[in-house]
């Protein structure tokens, strides 16, 4: 014991042997930091691993009639834009009736739960959802897509194979990397497309990436492979992370022809609650909720 106190009070007291310690310690620590966040500890670029591609079909990752062409198109170009509310993402929709449009996301990404009691109460009130379901969620609910889009007044739509924001150079949000290519956008598109299509027989046509945020080129990419961009007016729980007096707020003020985001997989979450004090009065004031494809002016 006294031997090894001597070998520490020198280390300590020598500046060189302490100053390198210290450096030893911090890079430590950070590594686990990095992979503890699954960020990569030698860069902030994210690179996917080749396992990481098209866990849902069986063709090459990517592969696309349109692959070789978009690339080239867009080889070189930079973003300038990025958000949630850009031109070509639809928001609202034009409507003379007191009409909205309920969505659903089930992300999969920082939760892949079910609330069941909130889909549920969709049923029993039989009120139309439009629900967008990534493939990490489905990976695991394969199931309930199919009960989902059994429901005729319920329909399934695409939330991207990653549930990655939708990016042409791999710009991230909330801590979640965007895809960084042509082709990884086809990826996040089509591979889930194809995914849903075989579970319920229906082709998606909207498509709303993991945190609905784009740029400019993206949103091109998307509608140039046949897709609609689903967004939305009214932030209904913020990624199931509000209360459920302020969902219900949110509901109850949503005005007509208004496209809401709610969230499908965080049963511990306000929302449940929130739509179950909402939806009822909303009923009694004469609105009724439509499905995204139903909107005649989104075709």
């Amino acid at each position: 014991m006294l031997r090894l106190y001597r070998f520490y009070s020198s280390v300590l007291t020598d500046r060189r042997y302490a100053l390198g310690l210290l450096f030893f310690l911090m890079l430590a620590l950070w590594s686990g930091f990095a992979n503890e966040q699954n960020l990569p500890a030698q860069s902030p670029t994210y690179k996917a691993a080749q396992s990481d591609y098209s866990p849902l079909t069986k063709k090459k990752p990517g592969d696309h009639p349109l692959l070789a062409s978009l690339e080239k198109k867009y080889r070189g170009k930079k973003p300038q834009k990025w958000g949630a509310y850009l031109p070509g993402i639809l928001q609202k929709f034009p409507t003379q009736e007191k009409e909205l449009a309920l969505t659903l996301d089930a992300c999969g990404h920082y939760g892949d739960g079910y609330d069941r009691s909130l889909v549920a109460f969709l049923l029993q009130h039989k009120v139309p959802a439009t629900f967008f379901v990534s493939g990490r969620w489905i990976k695991k609910h394969r199931e309930d897509v199919k009960k989902l889009a059994a429901i005729p007044f319920f329909d399934v739509q695409n939330h991207g194979t990653w549930h990655r924001p939708c990016s042409l150079n791999g710009r991230s949000i909330y801590g979640i990397r965007g895809t960084c290519s042509v082709r990884e956008i086809i990826i996040e598109v089509e591979d889930n497309k194809k995914e849903i299509a075989a579970l319920t027989g229906r082709t998606p046509l909207f498509f709303r990436s993991g945190t609905a945020y784009y740029d400019e080129h993206c949103i091109e990419i998307v509608q140039t492979l046949g897709s609609r961009i689903a967004g939305f007016a009214v932030v209904g729980d913020a990624g199931a992370t509000l209360p459920a007096q302020t969902v219900a707020w949110k509901l109850l003020h949503a005005k007509p022809g208004s496209i809401i985001i709610l969230h499908v997989n965080s049963p511990r979450s306000g929302t449940n609650a929130g739509v179950r004090y909402a939806v009822p009065r909303l009923l009694k004031q004469g609105y009724r909720f439509v499905l995204l494809k139903d909107i005649k002016e989104f075709y």
